[in-house]
Formats: structure tokens, sequence, C-alpha cells
């Protein structure tokens, strides 16, 4: 089963998998209304957490516990998947004179209703040492204007 954090309006293509939508939103009717910081299940549920442009909605400090949280209701052998927004793309466009509604959302959020503001930013070497002290087996892929980190957790051994 997949684990949708904080998706907002917005549904994920799983179709090989049941999902579960986590939200602080009620407006947006997930199936669980909780705060992502604290995910109210039982570790080593879900195999997969897929957590689309939520890790930026936190404070830098929080991110590595948030981080964490997520990771410990990964199965065994399931997978943790983050997408942030990334600063280095932003930069690049910048300086190339480019500040349309990609980059501003990219940094700010859209700000569309109040929790829609960025209140981080990650490069991949930043996202990357937040994962280390998780998990070191992890991939990083860059996909337009977004970081995306896919970390494997272990199969149990006995």
């Amino acid at each position: 089963m997949t684990l949708d954090i904080g998706p907002g309006r917005n549904y994920q293509p799983h179709p090989d998998k049941p999902i579960l939508r986590l939200d602080k939103r009620i407006d947006i009717h997930p199936c669980v209304v909780a705060d992502a910081r604290s995910i109210p299940f039982r570790s080593n549920t879900f195999s997969t957490v897929y957590a689309s442009h939520i890790l930026e909605h936190f404070r830098m400090s929080e991110a590595g516990d948030v981080l964490k949280e997520w990771w410990r209701v990964v199965a065994p052998g399931g997978e943790l998947q983050v997408f942030v927004p990334n600063l280095e793309w932003c930069a690049e466009q910048i300086t190339h004179g480019i500040c349309d509604e990609f980059v501003t959302n990219a940094l700010f959020g859209r700000q569309e209703y109040d929790l829609d503001v960025h209140r981080s930013g990650y490069t991949p070497h930043t996202l990357a040492m937040l994962i280390l002290p998780l998990n070191p087996d992890y991939t990083m892929k860059m996909f337009r204007n977004s970081i995306c980190l896919y970390a494997r957790k272990p199969e149990w051994r006995n």
C-alpha cells in the first residue's frame, strides 16, 4: 500500500497499489487527517511512502525529523519517494534572466492558502545530507525543476 503524504488536491497515479492519502487539510477530503510530522501508523507499514512537494513546507530545522518519521513507516523492502523543488535549477533560471511562475512557485510556493508557503529549499547536496543518516542507499533524479529522491529500505534479515 502507498501512503501519499500531503497530496493536497493532487491525485497521484499509483495503479498497481491502493493509496492512502494523508493531509492536514480537511477541505481536500484525505483518507486520514493528520500532521505529516507525526504519522498515525505503526512502523514498517507501507510499501511506498510518497511525499511530493511537501518537505519544503517545513522549516529546515525540522526536515531531518520529518524525513525520519516518514522513513519509520516504510516497510522493509519498501521505498521512500521525496520530491522537492531544486534550488540549483531556480538559480540557473534566474542567472539566465528567467523568473517566471515556475521559478517563483519553486522558491516560494503558490501561496494559494495559508499553508502553501515554502519555508526551506533544497539542492541535490542538501537533500542528500538529510537522507544519508537514514539510508545511504538512495538514488536521485532531476526532473525539470524538481529533485526526485528514491530511498529503498533494506529487507529484514533473520
